[in-house]
């Protein structure tokens, strides 16, 4: 089942290398945009917590509500027609190949 695209599709993760986490948004716009939200501190010492801990939990907040209203508005986008399909299908084999693969 596919859906008409929107001009908010994004994706949204979060990375975590060492003691910091970042949350990411991607969205495809012609090519892929990466986006850093917010990067919090992961509080290793027991003492940071009081510190850190609100802090990480108002972003992570402020995050979730974004990844929600991404949510409601898939939720209201209709249906593609099938000669919308096919249409796209066919578009989608004429973009030219920017880069091949390895192997």
């Amino acid at each position: 089942m596919l859906h008409k695209p929107h001009n908010s599709f994004c994706i949204h993760g979060t990375q975590s290398p060492g003691k910091e986490a970042t949350f990411l948004k991607l969205d495809p716009r012609g090519y892929y945009r990466l986006w850093e939200l917010c990067s919090n501190e992961i509080p290793l010492n027991i003492k940071d917590i009081p510190e850190v801990v609100p802090i990480c939990i108002k972003e992570a907040i402020a995050v979730s509500v974004r990844v929600r209203q991404e949510i409601e508005a898939r939720k209201k986008r209709s249906l593609i027609t099938p000669v919308e399909k096919l249409g796209m299908a066919r578009a989608s084999r004429n973009i030219w190949k920017t880069v091949d693969p390895p192997g």
